[in-house]
C-alpha cells in the first residue's frame, strides 16, 4: 500500500489504497473482502439474510466448517500482497525520479524509510499529564456555565417567561434575539411565540384539571437587526453572527457589536453585548470541552501515552493524524486552558520541539529561482516587511530616509524609530497574504475578497507583487503549461501527483487542477523537505544511543523525547539534520527554530 501511495496519489478518487481495490485495478483479480466471505447469514430456509452477521475471527479460524475457507483466505492475502510488490516495483521502475534514477530507487532509498519512521512515532506517543486536563476540564465546565448563567439571567429580564427558555436552542435563540421580522424567504417572525417545555414543577395551565407533562411559555422577540442569515433565510445566530452582534465589550476601551445600537445604546445595548458575548464564550469552551480537552482523556494507554495514527496525504505527501488527530489542537489565541500545555516530556525527561520558519516560502524562491525572494532571505529578519518594501515606492522611500526601520532587536530595548510593520501595518499585511496566497495559486477574485477590495483594486496589487518577482509568475505559467501536457506534477524530490482533471471541460475542475500544479510542488516540496530531515533524524546514531525519540510531527514541526542530560546536545542534533537534510543545499537557508522544554505549549 505504501508502495501504491508513491506510484498513484489520485487513487483516493478512485477506490483508495485497500488490497481489495488494488488488487482489482492493478492484478485484475479482485481480493474478496472478509464480510463477503464469511459474513452472510443463512437462514433456516436456506435463503441468505438481508442483514450480514460477521462471525468472531476466532472461531472462523477453529471451526471445522470454516477453517479451510479462513485458510484460503489468508494465503489470498498474502500471495495478492507479493503480487502487488512485485507488479508496483515494475511501474515505480519504469518512473524516472528527479532525486534518484526511478521512482523505485527513492522507494528504497527514502520512501520505506518514512513509512517505518512513522509507525516508530505511533508506537512511542506523546506523554499526557491526565492531572492537568483533569484541572482544566472543571475550570472551563465552570466557566462555560458561569457564561451560561448571565445569558440566563438577562434572557430572564427581557420577557417573563425567560426563565424557561432553553439557551442552548437556535429556535429559542432566533425568536428572542429578532423577532418581529420578515424574512427573505417570505416568512415572518412574530412578535411572540409559544414554546413548550417539561412540566417539571406540576404548572397547571388555567382551564386545565391537572398538571399536563409538557408546559407552555412564551417568547416575546427583541427586534435586533440580524447581521447573517441562514441557507433557508433564517437570521442566523452561530458564533461569528453572534460576534458580530456582541462585539468586544470587555475591551478597553469596549467595543460594542451591532446589537448594542439596535437596542437604543446606552445600557440596555450594553448589557445585551455583554450577554451574547458570554454566550460566544461559553460555546467555544464548550467546543475545546468535547473536541479536545475531554477526548483526550479517554485515549491515553497505561503509561498516560497517547498514539495516533498518522497517514500521508497522498496528494502533497503532508501528514494527516486520526485517532485521535493530535495535529489539530487549539490555536494559541484560542487556547484559552493552554491545552497543549498537557502534551509533555514523560518525568526526568525533556521535549526538543523544532520548526521550520516559512519553509514553504523558501521552496518557493528555490524552486522559482526567484532573485528577490533569494536576496530577502539571504538578508535576513522580517520577510514580510521586505515584501512590502519591494511593493510599494512610498515605503522604499520612507526606509531609505531613516523614517521607519525594517526590524528591530527588542533585546537591545525600545526602537529608536517606528518599525514598518507599525506604520505600513495595512500595506505590510496584503505582502503577508499575497507571499502566502500566490504560492496557493490563489486568483484575484479570491484575494479581491479577502481584502474586501474591487477585481482591479486586487489585480493591481498583485501586479506589484510579480513585477519585483517576474521569476515566480514564469515558474507558475511554465508548472501549468506542463501539466495540461503531461497530466501531472512533481516535488522536490521527484514524487508525482496525477491532475485527473487538468484537462477538464469543467472551467471549476481545471481551475482547481491548475492552481494544484502549483501548490503541490511548494507544499509537497515542503514536505519533502521535512520528511528528509525527519529521516536523517530517525538515523542518527548518536540521538540513539542518547535514547532520542521523534514522538510527534506537526506539519513543518517535530517534536522529540528523551533524558533531561543530553538535551541540549540533541538540539543541535536536530537542528543540524533539518537544516541540511539534502547532500546538495537548495538556493535559500533553511532556518529552524529549536527549543528545550517539558511542554508543548512552552515551545511557542
Amino acid at each position: 500500500m505504501h508502495m501504491a501511495r508513491l506510484w498513484d496519489s489520485s487513487r483516493p478518487m478512485k477506490g483508495g489504497y485497500s488490497l481489495e481495490s488494488l488488487s482489482r485495478d492493478v492484478l485484475l483479480d479482485r481480493k474478496r473482502p472478509i464480510k463477503e466471505l464469511f459474513g452472510k447469514k443463512i437462514l433456516k430456509d436456506g435463503s441468505e439474510a438481508k442483514l450480514n452477521v460477521m462471525p468472531d475471527l476466532s472461531e472462523l479460524q477453529r471451526d471445522p466448517k470454516t477453517r479451510p475457507a479462513w485458510i484460503d483466505y489468508s494465503t489470498n492475502d498474502a500471495v495478492a500482497t507479493w503480487l502487488l510488490h512485485q507488479r508496483l516495483s515494475e511501474f515505480l521502475r519504469n518512473k524516472s525520479c528527479v532525486h534518484c534514477n526511478t521512482l523505485l530507487d527513492f522507494y528504497n532509498a527514502k520512501w520505506r524509510d518514512f513509512g517505518e519512521l512513522l509507525t516508530d512515532i505511533e508506537r512511542a506517543g506523546v506523554y499526557l499529564r491526565t492531572d492537568y486536563l483533569s484541572r482544566i476540564e472543571a475550570q472551563a465546565t465552570a466557566d462555560a456555565e458561569s457564561h451560561w448563567s448571565g445569558f440566563r439571567e438577562w434572557v430572564a429580564k427581557q420577557c417573563p417567561d425567560g426563565k424557561f427558555m432553553n439557551v442552548k436552542s437556535r429556535t429559542q435563540v432566533q425568536q428572542l434575539l429578532f423577532a418581529p421580522a420578515t424574512l427573505r424567504s417570505g416568512k415572518a417572525l412574530g412578535p411572540e411565540r409559544i414554546f413548550k417545555m417539561e412540566n417539571l414543577d406540576n404548572y397547571i395551565e388555567p382551564g386545565k384539571d391537572k398538571a399536563l407533562k409538557q408546559r407552555p411559555f412564551v417568547i416575546s422577540g427583541l427586534g435586533i437587526e440580524p447581521v447573517s442569515f441562514t441557507a433557508n433565510g433564517m437570521p442566523s445566530v452561530d458564533s461569528a453572527a453572534l460576534e458580530l452582534l456582541a462585539g468586544d465589550p470587555l475591551a478597553d476601551p469596549p467595543r460594542y457589536g451591532s446589537a448594542y445600537k439596535s437596542l437604543g445604546g446606552n445600557e440596555a445595548g450594553r448589557e445585551a453585548c455583554l450577554a451574547l458575548d458570554g454566550v460566544v464564550k461559553a460555546t467555544a469552551i464548550e467546543k475545546l470541552l468535547n473536541t479536545y480537552i475531554c477526548p483526550l482523556q479517554l485515549q491515553i494507554d497505561a503509561q498516560s501515552r497517547i498514539h495516533c495514527s498518522l497517514n500521508l496525504n497522498t496528494g502533497t505527501g503532508r501528514l494527516s493524524a486520526r485517532r485521535p488527530n493530535l495535529q489539530n489542537q487549539p490555536s494559541l489565541e484560542k487556547d484559552v486552558y493552554k491545552v497543549r500545555d498537557a502534551f509533555a516530556a514523560a518525568p526526568g525527561m525533556k521535549l526538543v520541539v523544532a520548526d521550520y520558519g516559512q519553509l514553504e516560502l523558501r521552496v518557493l524562491a528555490h524552486m522559482s529561482k526567484c532573485q528577490s525572494m533569494i536576496e530577502a532571505f539571504g538578508a535576513g529578519g522580517d520577510f514580510h516587511s521586505r515584501t512590502a518594501m519591494s511593493m510599494y515606492d512610498n515605503i522604499r522611500e520612507a526606509v531609505n530616509a531613516g523614517e521607519v526601520m525594517l526590524e528591530w532587536d527588542y533585546s537591545k530595548g525600545s526602537s529608536p524609530k517606528p518599525l514598518l510593520k507599525e506604520r505600513f501595518a495595512a500595506e505590510r499585511r496584503q505582502a503577508k497574504t499575497l507571499n502566502f496566497s500566490i504560492a496557493y495559486g490563489k486568483t484575484v477574485s479570491g484575494l479581491a475578497k479577502d481584502w474586501g477590495t474591487s477585481r482591479q483594486e486586487a489585480q493591481a496589487t498583485l501586479k506589484r507583487w510579480y513585477d519585483d518577482r517576474p521569476e515566480v509568475l514564469l515558474w507558475q505559467e511554465t508548472m501549468i503549461k506542463s501539466a495540461h501536457k503531461t497530466g501531472e506534477v512533481q516535488t522536490l524530490m521527484g514524487r508525482y501527483r496525477r491532475l485527473l482533471n487538468i484537462n477538464s471541460s469543467s472551467r471549476k475542475e481545471r481551475s482547481a487542477a491548475e492552481r494544484a500544479a502549483i501548490n503541490t510542488p511548494i507544499q509537497g516540496g515542503a514536505a519533502d523537505i521535512v520528511m528528509a530531515g525527519m529521516i536523517r533524524i530517525w538515523k542518527n546514531e548518536r540521538l540513539k544511543k542518547l535514547g532520542w525519540k521523534l514522538t510527534l510531527q506537526i506539519h513543518d514541526e517535530v517534536v522529540l523525547e528523551g533524558p533531561e542530560d543530553s538535551a541540549p546536545e540533541a538540539l543541535k542534533i536536530v537542528r543540524t539534520c533539518m537544516e541540511r537534510p539534502f547532500a546538495d543545499p537548495l538556493l535559500v537557508d533553511l532556518i529552524v527554530d529549536a527549543t528545550i522544554v517539558d511542554t508543548w505549549y512552552q515551545a511557542k
